[in-house]
């Protein structure tokens, strides 16, 4: 039996290899989406029901956050955010070694991937002026439990009223897997 693999299933197999939680986020109307579409995918990825094989067509590689390695994500969504944040991180990576970074065309450095020593509820910052998200961060939900996920590279983000799609990469300067951090430091330096 020959067993073929392409970049999902790759990327579905490396990241399980460094102890994340993957799911496939299945295309929409042939469409890159970020919505997982599975009943209870929260579960399934947590406890690894899901496969390489349901990954082999096109689709997104979502991530689990919190978990065992209580993973958790930086999400910059304003231009501000993104420069600020690429400061402060790259100050905090002096201590720790580089971590994973990733974006895409539209929005580079927009996603700073770490695991903590526990989980701490996901937190949104938004302009008081238009209510529009600044930036989040990204571990488990308000109650505690695990109900986020991040789109990972080699993912493909879709702006759905642009009819924009680009490609969900690895920054040259990104670290190969998440770095060990002090959720309560992380936590203060995004405050």
């Amino acid at each position: 039996m020959t067993v073929s693999t392409n970049i999902y299933t790759a990327a579905y197999n490396h990241y399980r290899t460094l102890g994340l939680d993957p799911l496939p986020i299945p295309y929409h109307n042939g469409l890159p989406s970020k919505v997982p579409v599975y009943d209870n995918w929260q579960t399934k990825a947590s406890n690894h029901d899901f496969t390489a094989d349901e990954c082999s067509s096109d689709c997104n590689i979502g991530i689990l956050l919190g978990g065992d390695n209580n993973v958790t994500d930086i999400d910059c969504d304003s231009p501000e955010a993104v420069a600020v944040s690429g400061d402060i991180i790259a100050e905090l990576m002096k201590k720790t070694g580089k971590t994973m970074i990733f974006g895409h065309e539209l929005k580079p450095r927009s996603h700073y991937i770490f695991f903590t020593d526990r989980s701490l509820p996901s937190v949104k910052i938004s302009d008081p002026t238009d209510n529009q998200c600044v930036i989040e961060y990204r571990c488990v939900t308000t109650d505690g439990s695990r109900g986020l996920q991040t789109v990972f590279p080699p993912s493909v983000w879709y702006e759905p009223k642009k009819r924009v799609a680009e490609e969900i990469r690895l920054e040259t300067d990104s670290g190969d897997r998440p770095v060990y951090v002090d959720a309560s430091k992380l936590y203060s330096g995004f405050r």
